[in-house]
């Protein structure tokens, strides 16, 4: 009997242990994912104060002119929405008094959203597991989320104090408002990161965090309605930066509260973060009610459906907006009629202020055109997160036609831009009726409805950008955008030659009464538009799927 021989067992391999992973790997991978925002709100920023100062200086020159705006604040309306005037003896005084409280707004959602990507995105989309199944615990990389955060705050402030230092405003002033935003942003950031462990999915966290925030811009509009209110400042983060009074009494103190707060919302979300599984959330949803198969039946349903709740809060947000900018009117006619400083101010722009009611809607239409085409680059975006995220693929591979998806795509990102001028144009005219100025409703229309070729115009820009540079969807047209915008009214001030101001498309809009937008204007700026999203949808026919 012959023994055959085995060979001998080869032992298993050792297991690799995996390395940890740095804090600072972590922190450079989310500095990767938010950089491109980051950039363009620290250009708009340092950008928009720029053009504040300039256009106060040129438009009043004398300390006896700039004084007289302190009778702006007799207005309930205006005291709402910017607050009490302070230092506007001071180019840097002006500037946050009168554009002040619209960064604060803007610098507040985009930090919470930014916040909750980098969170609460992450574990939807499933890539927070392959981070997490490092040696790197949550808390950790909750850490490194929002010390990226962090460092986008900072450079916040320095964006928001550099233009002032530059031009030569008060130092104290500038370095007082860049850390107040800093701090602000900071605040924003760590809210944004606590609901993400409070809620679940993403379109949740940040529905409560911009309830949040919108919470605590009414609790400061109401206490700059009346003396009798103004302690209410203290309840609420906008209004500690009000208390601050840069270039006025500069009080330092009062950057306390903000940075306290802050951390005190970042050791919520670190310690929340400790009592949860990755995905889940604090506050889990039910899923005991019936199924709803509402817009269920194509694509094109399907498309509104997913967007039908963020086109309900933009247009919630900008309704309450314009109402109050309509509330405003009567209040900046009768400065106009007896300031012809503030004439020049608005003249200075670009504006023709024979009728100051038409001259002001005009000034308010254009300002709106921008956050207008702003959400044509997110309606798109929501495209591209379908596509980045991988749930495209499951419609495509139904025999959809890309084109035709994303012509119809398009068509519905147009609808949707119009749906929210049009509730933001009744608004505006609801505010002007009610503050008693003597305005039509052709002569609010008008104005707002010549945004229409704008909007158009990035639409066909978010499709192309979509189309040949997925990744930049949102990032393109909204700095473009902001390009755009500051291009025209910086020009303006700055007396820039009419060939530079005629390449952005808001100087082609309307300066009623004198101005009316042409149509030759509207058809050049509507068919660029039309070429634009034409290419896009080629491109987009032709390439691959992309993920993330």
């Amino acid at each position: 009997m012959s023994v055959v021989a085995r060979p001998a067992a080869t032992p298993a391999p050792a297991p690799v242990p995996l390395r940890p992973v740095p804090l600072t790997a972590r922190l450079r991978w989310s500095w990767r994912l938010i950089r491109r925002s980051t950039a363009v709100m620290w250009f708009a920023v340092a950008a928009y104060l720029t053009v504040e100062v300039l256009v106060f200086r040129n438009a009043y020159p004398d300390a006896a002119s700039r004084q007289r705006l302190l009778s702006l604040s007799t207005s309930t309306a205006v005291r709402m929405m910017q607050g009490i005037p302070g230092a506007v003896d001071t180019g840097g005084g002006f500037a946050v008094w009168d554009g002040g409280w619209m960064i604060l707004v803007i610098v507040a959602c985009w930090a919470l959203l930014a916040a909750t990507r980098l969170t609460r995105g992450e574990e939807d989309s499933g890539r927070a597991d392959l981070v997490l199944c490092r040696p790197v615990t949550a808390r950790e990389a909750l850490l490194a989320t929002l010390g990226a955060m962090g460092v986008a705050a900072a450079g916040m402030g320095v964006a928001a104090a550099a233009p002032f230092v530059l031009l030569g405003e008060p130092v104290a002033g500038a370095l007082l408002w860049g850390a107040g935003l800093a701090a602000f942003a900071a605040v924003a950031a760590a809210l944004g990161a606590v609901a993400a462990q409070v809620a679940e999915p993403r379109r949740r966290a940040i529905s409560l965090g911009l309830g949040l925030v919108a919470a605590t811009f009414l609790v400061r509009a109401v206490a700059n309605s009346a003396d009798s209110r103004a302690w209410l400042l203290g309840a609420t983060p906008f209004g500690w930066v009000d208390r601050m009074q840069a270039f006025g009494a500069n009080r330092w103190w009062w950057l306390l509260p903000p940075a306290a707060l802050a951390l005190a919302l970042t050791g919520v979300a670190l310690a929340a973060c400790a009592r949860r599984d990755v995905g889940d959330a604090l506050l889990r949803s039910r899923s005991t009610h019936r199924s709803s198969f509402r817009l269920l039946g194509g694509a094109s349903g399907f498309g509104w459906r997913i967007a039908s709740g963020a086109l309900l809060a933009w247009t919630v947000t900008f309704v309450v907006l314009a109402f109050v900018f309509g509330l405003m009117t009567g209040a900046v006619v009768d400065f106009l009629r007896t300031d012809q400083t503030y004439r020049k101010m608005f003249e200075a722009m670009g504006m023709d202020m024979s009728v100051p009611a038409t001259g002001y809607l005009s000034y308010i239409a254009i300002f709106l055109a921008l956050p207008f085409a702003a959400f044509t680059g997110w309606r798109l975006g929501t495209t591209r997160q379908e596509e980045a995220e991988g749930r495209l693929d499951n419609l495509l591979v139904r025999g959809v036609v890309r084109r035709r998806w994303l012509a119809v795509t398009a068509a519905q990102a147009l609808m949707a831009a119009a749906i929210l001028l049009l509730a933001t144009t009744v608004s505006l005219w609801a505010g002007a009726v009610i503050s008693g100025a003597p305005v039509s409703a052709r002569q609010v229309l008008e104005p707002m409805a010549g945004t229409a070729p704008v909007v158009a115009l990035f639409v066909g820009i978010a499709v192309l950008v979509f189309g040949v540079a997925p990744r930049l969807t949102v990032a393109a047209p909204v700095s473009l955008a902001v390009a755009c915008y500051l291009l025209d009214t910086l020009g303006a001030a700055v007396k820039w030659p009419g060939a530079v101001l005629a390449l952005s498309p808001f100087h082609h809009l309307a300066r009623l009464p004198g101005q009316p937008m042409t149509v030759t204007s509207a058809a050049v700026i509507t068919g660029i538009g039309l070429l634009a999203a034409a290419i896009g949808i080629a491109a987009f026919a032709r390439r691959d799927v992309r993920p993330a």
